[in-house]
């Protein structure tokens, strides 16, 4: 059970982690990211194709129900 509990609490961390990544790249302004991107920091190129292809990036990971739905099955099946 002490098993199931930390696998539980591993994916909220998980999830909280991905779902503040999300929003750092939403919330970052284009003008920074092209500043950025114009002096050759390569990591803001990729956060420039990341902001121009937004739909790409949102949503492809499991989702907290998801991953909560997964671990019941588990228990289910136990």
């Amino acid at each position: 059970m002490l098993i199931l509990i930390g696998a539980i609490v591993l994916l909220l961390l998980g999830n909280g982690f991905f779902s503040g990544s999300e929003i750092a790249v939403i919330s970052m302004r284009r003008s920074k990211i092209e500043e950025l991107a114009a002096a050759g920091r390569r990591s803001a190129k990729r956060l420039k194709h990341l902001h121009e292809n937004i739909d790409d990036f949102l949503g492809k990971g499991p989702t907290l129900p998801h991953l909560l739905a997964w671990v019941k099955k588990i228990v289910r099946n136990r």
